[in-house]
């Protein structure tokens, strides 16, 4: 009898091998997909990883290759958000490290993990102090309450039951100016003119990817506050209208200096980067900004993951509404 359970963990070890290197083949040709954007090629390896998981009893199953799992389950939820699909892996906790990630990484203080997808505390509480500023923070505040109108309030349907006041979030107004900051002060919508405006902001500053971020977002999610006996086409994030806040948002991104001030703020980089990614649909800045994803996400595995899920589900939750 003992011979035969031998054999028996013997066979299960041989499976293991076999099966996590089936595995680690497909997810390196699906992370060279991701390196290139290609979106539709991933979804065809994480269908094969999906069938392969199936066989050891689903991914939750799979405690021997923690780090695998949990690549699978971010990449899993990030294709899903900017494909506009349904996650083919069921949520799981991650159990949080004994280690911080701010000690690890010699970041001094604490995550800031709130953003207009995560979060019930007031902005202007959780924000004090930070180099947005206070116009920076009322900014974040305005797109929160336009993604928990959207998502948990029905859209104008609330406002219209409730008597509610309806939030201008068309505007978006760039606060008095510095010459560390942004050029000019202006209120811009979108015209030629207002675009011209929007360039003014210098790419070093920490407002600059947060402000264009908010454009796209706002343009896209605003049909969806209209008026129910005045419906807007919805816009999607991708349109050629936005492209003007892309290209400022991605060289701002790619400066050192906001790679050090974001670090701290792993909640509002996921917000923008899942933002610019679905805008970037079809444009080389994808690859960057879904990698740039990936790299912001796998860090969630040190004591954030579950409130980067919840952030990437509800930016998911938000493109099955605008598409």
């Amino acid at each position: 009898m003992m011979a035969f359970d031998r054999q028996l963990r013997l066979m299960d070890m041989s499976i293991y091998v076999l099966f996590r290197g089936c595995l680690q083949v497909i997810a390196n040709n699906a992370n060279a997909k991701i390196s290139r954007a290609n979106i539709p090629e991933v979804e065809h390896h994480l269908n094969g990883i999906q069938k392969i998981v199936q066989l050891r009893g689903g991914i939750e199953k799979l405690p021997m290759i923690r780090q695998f799992r949990t690549k699978v389950a971010l990449v899993d939820m990030l294709v899903a958000a900017l494909n506009n699909s349904k996650p083919r892996f069921p949520p799981f906790f991650e159990v949080q490290p004994r280690i911080p990630l701010p000690h690890m990484q010699g970041i001094d203080g604490n995550l800031i993990l709130e953003s207009p997808l995560y979060g019930n505390k007031p902005l202007d509480q959780v924000f004090r102090g930070s180099p947005f500023g206070e116009h920076g923070v009322q900014i974040l505040q305005r797109m929160r309450d336009m993604t928990n109108v959207v998502l948990d309030h029905t859209g104008m349907a609330f406002y219209e039951a409730s008597g509610t006041p309806v939030p201008d979030y068309n505007i978006i107004r760039v606060g008095p100016a510095s010459k560390s900051m942004i050029s000019s002060t202006n209120t811009f919508r979108g015209s030629s003119t207002e675009e011209e405006n929007e360039q003014s902001l210098l790419p070093q500053s920490p407002l600059t990817p947060l402000i264009h971020a908010a454009n796209i977002y706002t343009a896209v999610l605003s049909p969806l506050l209209a008026p129910s006996c005045l419906p807007a086409p919805l816009k999607p994030f991708s349109t050629h209208r936005n492209l003007q806040s892309l290209k400022a948002l991605v060289q701002a991104l790619q400066i050192p200096a906001n790679d050090s001030i974001f670090v701290h703020y792993p909640g509002l980089m996921i917000w923008i980067l899942l933002v610019a990614a679905v805008a970037a649909e079809g444009r080389d800045e994808r690859g960057f900004l879904v990698m740039f994803l990936i790299r912001v996400g796998s860090g969630s595995v040190h004591g954030y993951w579950e409130e980067m899920r919840e952030s990437i589900e509800r930016f998911r939750r938000i493109r099955e509404l605008v598409g």
